[in-house]
């Protein structure tokens, strides 16, 4: 009786595991990406908290140096910045069409979405624009981040990528 019961228990938990299980492995492509570049936002730019106002402008950024793996491609997107030189929230999405948002403290971007992974931003220096008087229009880039876009694993049928 014990050992009827034992096989029983077991074939459950086998058919449990079977039908929560993946029917196919991941179709959402991952690639990761790691460079540096720049970043340019639209006018009037940002300044510190202290010196102007919080501000919504439009930015674009490329890794100009650096690639994405496995796929060899480089990273670029656009979207629009909301804050101030040091703290600021935003939303955009790559050219290939993989959204993310940001949250950033002082000079460190944290990408959720589509695309996840820190980025450092740095004012740069060389530009005309500065944070002190509210004109920074242009910032360094440097980070990591995973590109994921598609179907995640789950328990969608082999033939339903969307689901």
């Amino acid at each position: 009786m014990k050992r009827r019961l034992a096989l029983l228990l077991a074939a459950a938990s086998i058919a449990t595991v079977g039908m929560l299980a993946p029917t196919s492995p991941a179709s959402a492509d991952t690639d990761v990406c790691a460079g540096t570049g720049t970043a340019t936002l639209g006018a009037p730019g940002l300044g510190y908290p202290v010196v102007t106002p919080s501000r919504t402008v439009p930015f674009s950024f490329g890794f100009t140096a650096g690639t994405c793996t496995p796929v060899k491609t480089s990273l670029s997107a656009s979207g629009t910045v909301t804050g101030n030189c040091g703290l600021s929230t935003g939303s955009g999405s790559t050219t290939n069409g993989h959204s993310f948002s940001f949250t950033s403290t002082g000079t460190v971007l944290v990408l959720t979405g589509d695309l996840s992974g820190t980025v450092s931003a740095v004012p740069d220096a060389t530009h005309s624009g500065s944070c002190t008087n509210g004109t920074a229009t242009r910032f360094l880039i440097t980070g990591e981040v995973v590109k994921t876009h598609g179907t995640v694993p789950s328990l969608c049928p082999s033939t339903n990528t969307t689901c």
